[in-house]
């Protein structure tokens, strides 16, 4: 999944990137400190937006499946 948004994501401004990490709990935690953007599979997202209050937004860009 990096991969993929990394090379659809690099025609568009630079970001600033506060971490990259390999487990979804480590994020979830953060977002009570910090206003995050998460980048997670449709039905990864879905789970975790149901249980964590979350709001699911669609990339502004195209991947390919």
């Amino acid at each position: 999944m990096k991969a993929l948004v990394d090379s659809a994501i690099v025609a568009h401004p630079d970001r600033n990137e506060l971490l990259r990490t390999s487990h979804l709990d480590s994020a979830l935690a953060l977002l009570k400190f910090h206003p995050l953007v998460i980048t997670l599979p449709e039905g990864m997202a879905e789970l975790a937006a149901s249980k964590h209050r979350l709001r699911l937004k669609p990339l502004p860009f195209e991947i390919p499946p």
